[in-house]
C-alpha cells in the first residue's frame, strides 16, 4: 500500500524538481499518472473567503429559531415555547467600486409554530402583516449597514395609526436591530484571506 501527501515545495524547490524526485520511485502507468497531475497542482495557503455581489443577484435564507420565555401575567407565570421560522429574499441592486453594495430584503413568510408543530395562531397573525414588507439597505465594504430604508413601513404595518401600539413596536423593534439582522445574514464568512486550519469568530 502506498500513501500519498500532498505537500508544498520547499525552499529553492519548484514543481519540475518535485516531478523529477517522485518518478525516481517504482513506476506504474496509474503511479505515472497521479504523479503528473500533482505536480501541477500548487497548494495554496490561504483561502479568500469572501462574499462575491453582482447587480442583479438574487438569493433567500431561512432562519430557524427557538424562543422560550416565561411571562407573569396577574401573578400567574405563563410559558412560552415557540419555533421562529423566517425566509427573506435578497436582490442586490447596486455594486459600486468602492464596495458600497445596495441590496433589497423582503419578507418572504414569517411563521410561528408550537412545540408539536402546529401553528401558533394568534403570533401568526402578528407575523403575516410582515409577509412582503421590503428592507433597502446600504452596505459597506465591511459588510455593515450604513443606511436603512423601510423601517417606518415596518412599524405602520404592525402599529397600525394607534400611538401607544406605536411606541410599544418601536420599543421592542428598533432600527438598530433591524440593522444587526442584516448584518448577521453575512458575517459568517470572514472577508479576508484565512489559512487551513485558522478559526474565526462573530459578535451576536
Amino acid at each position: 500500500m502506498l500513501e500519498y501527501r500532498l505537500q508544498a515545495a520547499g525552499d529553492g524547490e519548484n514543481q519540475s524538481d518535485r516531478l523529477k524526485a517522485v518518478l525516481q520511485l517504482p513506476y506504474t502507468k496509474h503511479h505515472m499518472i497521479l504523479y503528473l497531475l500533482l505536480s501541477l497542482i500548487t497548494p495554496a495557503e490561504n483561502h479568500a473567503l469572501k462574499w462575491k455581489f453582482a447587480k442583479g443577484d438574487t438569493f433567500t435564507m431561512e432562519t430557524v429559531s427557538q424562543l422560550k420565555q416565561t411571562v407573569k401575567v396577574n401573578g400567574q407565570d405563563i410559558q412560552q415555547d415557540l419555533s421562529h421560522i423566517t425566509r427573506v429574499k435578497y436582490t442586490v441592486n447596486y455594486v459600486g467600486t468602492d464596495g458600497i453594495i445596495a441590496l433589497d430584503q423582503e419578507v418572504e413568510s414569517m411563521k410561528a409554530a408550537n412545540p408539536d408543530g402546529s401553528p401558533s395562531a394568534g403570533n401568526n397573525a402578528i407575523l403575516n402583516q410582515l409577509q412582503g414588507s421590503i428592507l433597502k439597505a446600504k452596505l459597506a465594504p465591511d459588510l455593515k449597514v450604513k443606511e436603512l430604508e423601510g423601517y417606518e413601513e415596518i412599524i405602520k404595518r404592525l402599529a397600525g395609526d394607534d400611538p401607544s401600539l406605536r411606541r410599544v413596536v418601536q420599543a421592542l423593534l428598533s432600527e438598530e436591530q433591524l440593522k444587526q439582522a442584516i448584518q448577521h445574514s453575512f458575517s459568517f464568512v470572514p472577508q479576508k484571506d484565512t489559512a487551513d486550519g485558522e478559526t474565526w469568530k462573530r459578535d451576536l
